[in-house]
């Protein structure tokens, strides 16, 4: 896996249609990095995630996951994660039963 984004700056094709919300000329995936990752962990098809995993590596991946606490990611996808990138299960647990994270949680319920 290549731990560094490719030479491009523009936000790939098949991505866009994550960012719906926004004029993606303007996205910059080295600029946005990490903001791009976290839409494509949180939104994105396994097409897209096995990109995003080729583009960063599973160390920097873990690394945006441990900065958010999970915070983008729903209970089922912080748990796959958990699996993929060995996260100690105490630490998600944490995670996922912080009393700010429960109110959104049990709101989708």
């Amino acid at each position: 896996m290549s731990h560094h984004p490719d030479n491009s700056s523009a936000l790939p094709e098949h991505l866009v249609e994550l960012f719906w919300e926004y004029d993606t000329s303007e996205l910059d995936w080295v600029e946005h990095r990490e903001f791009v990752a976290r839409r494509v962990l949180s939104h994105g098809r396994w097409e897209q995630l096995c990109w995003l995993r080729e583009q960063l590596g599973d160390g920097e991946i873990r690394r945006i996951i441990e900065k958010t606490e999970g915070r983008d990611l729903s209970a089922r996808q912080l748990r796959f994660w958990q699996l993929i990138l060995e996260l100690p299960a105490a630490q998600v647990d944490r995670w996922l039963q912080d009393s700010r994270r429960q109110v959104w949680d049990k709101r989708a319920q």
